[in-house]
């Protein structure tokens, strides 16, 4: 019995898998090229970041919302990835898993700016409420920080 190479392929592969090593990373938030607010001096990275957070000193609760929307499209950006992953090695094309990432990073995206609409947040305090008048739901005051919300690979 012997066995013989139909097809050698290892060259390719080790070029894909070198140029997967250097495919960087998914971001979710308020890049700084969308941080600015027409109508506050604080931008819109700093509002998510008090929200997201809290903050004692000014009494604002932790509101989170990233972390909720991340959690939501965890499972379906690993599906995104994974398939994007196999589909570049299979193919010796880096290129699956970048248009994978832009995917991944768009679902993720989409979840967290859902997050803001969907009922999910805790109520507003009474006194939120009387400050805002009619608009009852959190965090939406203009929609700039929903708006903001975007995905960059680096």
């Amino acid at each position: 019995m012997s066995v013989s190479v139909l097809e050698d392929h290892v060259k390719e592969l080790m070029a894909t898998l070198e140029k997967l090593a250097k495919v960087g990373s998914i971001f979710v938030g308020v890049p700084e090229e969308k941080a600015s607010r027409k109508s506050s001096e604080m931008n819109n990275a700093t509002l998510a970041a008090i929200h997201e957070l809290g903050s004692p000193a000014a009494k604002i609760p932790p509101r989170p919302f990233l972390k909720i929307g991340i959690a939501k499209a965890q499972q379906e950006c690993v599906k995104i990835l994974g398939a994007g992953a196999a589909k570049a090695l299979t193919n010796f094309d880096a290129g699956y898993l970048v248009k994978a990432q832009d995917k991944a990073g768009l679902v993720a995206q989409n979840s967290v700016r859902g997050v803001f609409t969907s009922g999910e947040l805790k109520a507003l305090a009474e006194s939120t409420l009387k400050k805002k008048g009619k608009k009852t739901t959190p965090l939406i005051d203009t929609g700039s920080l929903r708006t903001s919300i975007s995905y960059v690979v680096r």
